[in-house]
């Protein structure tokens, strides 16, 4: 849906205005973005989109958050199936310390999800009926990793450093800000 939105807006089917930081939010999606509305579209203030964007961005953001290996989650029984149980309680613990440094750090999402995390998705991992043998195929490994690997892509924002060398590199005169406006964050 994403794709099909950035499609729509690249062939001049807008109906929304999108504050051009909120991109940064992402990797993905400021990648796609820069790919389909083009550099001198995000120099703008406010970048016109399809509405299919939005929905398809909430739908990445929803998948991605369900990928995080930690806890009861998707990802999490994803890492149990591929690498065990010992490996399965390392990266949990990993990222639940990620997401509370993150949340430390000024992130509200990675507060909010360590808090379920922390309440509602702790206990003792439930035993699945065939975990000694490892995955038949080395194509499911392959496909844990590229799921995990998206939703790293979807859920770390986008280095404003880089993005700052590509405004310098798309418009030589551009000037680099001393501090950047936190409160576009």
């Amino acid at each position: 849906m994403l794709l099909l939105g950035f499609a729509l807006t690249a062939a001049g089917v807008v109906t929304v205005g999108v504050d051009t930081p909120a991109f940064a939010d992402s990797t993905l999606v400021a990648l796609l973005a820069g790919l389909f509305v083009g550099l001198d579209g995000l120099a703008q203030p406010v970048t016109e989109v399809n509405f299919l964007v939005l929905a398809g961005w909430a739908g990445l953001i929803a998948n991605a958050l369900n990928l995080i290996p930690a806890g009861e989650l998707d990802g999490a029984k994803m890492v149990l199936g591929c690498w065990g149980r010992r490996t399965a309680s390392a990266v949990s613990v990993f990222t639940t310390g990620a997401l509370g440094f993150s949340a430390i750090t000024g992130n509200a999402l990675s507060f909010y999800w360590v808090l379920l995390l922390l309440f509602l998705q702790r206990g003792p991992i439930t035993p699945s009926y065939e975990e000694l043998s490892p995955p038949k195929s080395e194509a499911n490994r392959k496909a844990a990793l590229a799921l995990l690997g998206f939703s790293l892509l979807v859920l770390v924002p986008f280095p404003i450093e880089l993005a700052y060398a590509i405004m310098q590199v798309q418009q030589p005169g551009f000037i680099v800000p001393q501090s950047f406006p936190t409160d576009l964050l």
